[in-house]
């Protein structure tokens, strides 16, 4: 059977495509009740599917749709997904009020041109503009969408770069603040664990580490970082005995800055050594989820996915609206929460 056009449509109503037009796309402030009947009975009787390219062409250009870009290793093993759910609804929440629709694309990175042509096709049909979510050191598509002038943001900061459109929590800041915190208290050995794989987020850690503890005045130990690659099973394995070789060690920490995806490092650990928190180790969980499972009220900067999306998704439907208009990115401040799992070192702190 031969699919029903616009044109047929209003053939069989009487009116013109335009009329149509004007009805699938909510615009019945100057047409009749009849007429508005007319047009949904033929649509019915027709079996009329709306092209939704052709629908974006007919509203000024607009599909009323985005697009988020995420990583693959979201969904490995249902373990890691680095705030993604709560992404996706505080994302979902803000599109239903504007009457946005929301559609994931999951990147793979196995072939990027075919991935990029794909995104390319998407935009030219149903999709407005798009956000990058958890950016990796190889992700290209923002320097497509720059070339291309296609409205986008990135969720996420490139360190010592400027000229792209992002909007980011201020992570460095944050875990300068967690290591001055954890020094007043007297901490000298200070371990770092963070985001590894690729994530742009460790570097912007690892660089206010460093920063902070120089200006401490504490001495920078390679031994104190650890990139954690919390994702896969041996991964996990491989951090923990990371660790508990440290934990055995004359070079013991006396405190952690941990993410919350590589909490659960210290968590195994703590049973296992009867650590004591925090006697024997403070503890400082960064992008804090509040999902612990030693029921402790850690020392934390909270997660606060839903305001960078509330940021990121206001300054890309003002840069769909406003192509030509300069986009000025943002960091978003994050707060340092204190709880039971800090206190000084006291006499536990060594020389050694």
């Amino acid at each position: 059977m031969k699919k029903a056009k616009i044109a047929d449509v209003a053939e069989a109503t009487g009116v013109s495509t335009s009329t149509v037009s004007n009805y699938l796309n909510g615009r019945f402030h100057t047409m009749s009740g009849p007429t508005k009947e007319k047009i949904e009975q033929a649509i019915a009787r027709l079996d009329y599917v709306p092209s939704l390219s052709a629908r974006r062409l007919s509203s000024k250009g607009k599909g009323q749709t985005v697009c988020v870009i995420v990583p693959t290793l979201l969904f490995n093993n249902g373990l890691y997904d680095n705030g993604y759910g709560a992404m996706i609804h505080a994302l979902s929440s803000l599109a239903m009020k504007k009457e946005y629709h929301i559609l994931v694309y999951v990147r793979t990175m196995h072939d990027i041109q075919k991935e990029i042509d794909f995104i390319r096709g998407m935009s030219a049909s149903i999709i407005d503009g798009f956000i990058c979510y958890d950016l990796r050191e190889s992700d290209p598509y923002f320097q497509c969408f720059e070339a291309e002038q296609i409205p986008y943001v990135c969720i996420g900061k490139y360190r010592n770069m400027e000229d792209y459109h992002y909007v980011a929590s201020d992570h460095g800041k944050v875990t300068k603040e967690a290591v001055m915190y954890l020094a007043g208290l007297g901490h000298r050995k200070i371990l770092l664990i963070a985001e590894g794989l690729g994530n742009i987020v460790y570097d912007v850690r690892l660089s206010a580490y460093e920063e902070a503890v120089r200006e401490a005045g504490l001495p920078f130990e390679p031994d104190y970082i650890m990139e954690s690659d919390y994702i896969t099973e041996e991964g996990r394995e491989a951090d923990s005995q990371r660790f508990e070789h440290l934990w055995n060690s004359p070079r013991r920490p006396t405190a952690v800055i941990v993410v919350q995806s590589a909490l659960g490092i210290i968590e195994r650990a703590v049973p296992k050594f009867h650590i004591r928190i925090p006697e024997e180790l403070s503890v400082i969980v960064l992008n804090y989820q509040n999902n612990g499972t030693l029921g402790l009220k850690y020392t934390n900067s909270p997660t606060q996915i839903a305001d960078v999306v509330g940021v990121a998704f206001k300054k890309l439907l003002r840069n769909i609206d406003n192509p030509k208009q300069r986009f000025k990115s943002q960091l978003v401040q994050l707060d340092f929460v204190e709880g039971e799992t800090t206190a000084g070192p006291g006499h536990l702190e060594t020389d050694g």
